[in-house]
Order: C-alpha cells, then structure tokens, then sequence
C-alpha cells in the first residue's frame, strides 16, 4: 500500500505543474493572452477544466490521507512490537527470577537436611560412648533409623556398628572377687560386675541383630524388602561376636580375620557384587 501512495504522490507532483503551465498559457504566451484565450472559450471548456483541477486536488488530499494512515499504521504496529519485545522479556526475567529462587529454595532445604543428619549422627554417636548401656542402647536404634531413612550414610553408620564391636569386650562371664574381710566365704562374682557384663553383652547383641536384619533381603532375594540394605561391606577384624547368626544375609565383602566368635554362632553368607 505504502507503494501505491508513492506512485499516486508522484503522478500528482508531475502533472499540477503541467496544470499551472496550461492556466499560464495564451496567444502570446502571457498571462493576459491566457485570460483573453479563456474569456473567448466556452463555458463547458471553463467548467471542465475547474471540475479538472478539483478532481485532482481531491486526488491529491485522499493520497495525503492514505499516506498518513499508512504511516499511522506502521508507527502502531511498531509500537505493538516493541511492546511485545518488553512483555517477553519482562516474563523471561520473571521466569529467571523464579527458577534462581526455586533453586536458592531447594538448596536452603538441602543444607538444613544435611545438618540435621549431622546433628542426628553426631548425637547417636555420642550416646555409644556413654558409661551407661541404655543410654548406649539409644545411641544404636537411633543410627539404625537414620540409616533405613537415609540411604546414603547407611555404609557410614554400618562402619560405626562394626567398630563398636571391634572394641574390647572379654565373653566369659566375670571372674570371682576375693572376700575383703576375715571370714573364710565362698568367692563369688561382684553383683556391678555382672550387671555391667550382661548390659554389655545386650548391646553388642542389639548392634549384631540391627546388622543382620538389615543385611536380610527377605524371603525373596529377587525382590528385597525395604528394610534391606544392599551392596554393604563388613569390617569386623578381631571383633568379639557373640551368638552371631548371619545367615542368609547379602553383603558386598566381609572381613572377618582374627573375629572371636562366643556362643552359637552361624555364619554363613552370600556375597552379591555391586
């Protein structure tokens, strides 16, 4: 359309010249003869060339008018694209600034996890050093439920199990104390002393059933439980074990060197690759 206008203007430039040439033409070629020459012709020739000349001018105003409709035009839809340009990239910040604090969310929400699994290990590890054997008891339950509900530190806690039952523990029963006074008394074991030896024993028996029911995929080896923890390696060199019963339990290795096994102990165990 803008082309069309163009052509229209220029055809209106070439010819009103023309028409102002015609109006100053005469016999002598002055204005006078041009009045002479148009007071002498006749009024249909007077009345044509005025409806002429108003044709054109008419012409000429619908071309202006096109022209600025058209530049109207162009000037809307330049401004419907800046517009569009600012909406898109207004909404490509938005959409920027949303994922950038989804993600700060996400990793706020990972480090608060993280600590409170370090607070919780730390805590139940704690618990294990303590003289009294409930207060040890806690400490292995509480690692065990940390382990079931976080797959990636169950070879850690694991690790710590094991140590505890690395540490020095003697199986036999305690021996008799000497009586402190004169009268000759049948020498028996200190009541603290067994009290301690049997707590003791319970807790690395609790530390040992937490590992092999966890270390059992259950009926179907296919298709484990989920209480079942896979692909565990065992470090219990020289570790005392008391009635360990392992059977049917999958690990990944065991090390069991220089082990002191007490009581009814059954080892056997499959080994699965990871």
């Amino acid at each position: 359309m803008k082309a069309q206008v163009k052509r229209l203007l220029f055809v209106m430039v070439m010819i009103l010249p023309m028409i102002y040439t015609a109006r100053s033409w005469g016999p002598r070629g002055d204005r006078g003869a041009a009045r002479w020459a148009l007071s002498k012709a006749p009024a249909s020739w007077t009345a044509s060339r005025s409806g002429t000349v108003g044709t054109i001018v008419l012409g000429a105003g619908g071309a202006i008018a096109l022209l600025l409709a058209a530049r109207r035009q162009q000037t809307a839809e330049q401004d419907l694209a800046h517009q569009r340009r600012v909406q898109e990239h207004a909404e490509q910040i938005a959409t920027g600034t949303q994922a950038h604090q989804l993600r700060v969310a996400l990793n706020t929400e990972a480090d608060a996890t993280e600590r409170r699994i370090t607070e919780l290990y730390a805590a139940a590890v704690e618990r294990l050093g303590s003289d009294k054997a409930p207060v040890r008891l806690g400490g292995l339950y509480a690692l065990e439920r940390l382990a079931q509900n976080t797959e990636t530190q169950r070879q850690t806690i694991v690790n710590v199990l094991c140590a505890y039952l690395r540490m020095p523990y003697d199986p036999t029963p305690p021996a008799p104390r000497d009586p402190v006074d004169a009268v000759p008394v049948e020498p028996r074991p200190h009541p603290e002393d067994i009290r301690e030896y049997v707590q003791e024993r319970q807790v690395r028996q609790t530390a040992q059933r937490i590992l092999a029911a966890h270390l059992h995929p259950g009926p179907d080896p296919d298709h484990p439980a989920d209480t079942f923890w896979h692909n565990i390696d065992l470090d219990l060199i020289g570790a005392t074990l008391i009635d360990f019963a392992f059977n049917g339990c999958h690990i990944h290795a065991g090390h069991f060197n220089a082990a002191t096994f007490a009581g009814h102990s059954r080892q056997a165990m499959a080994r699965r690759g990871r």
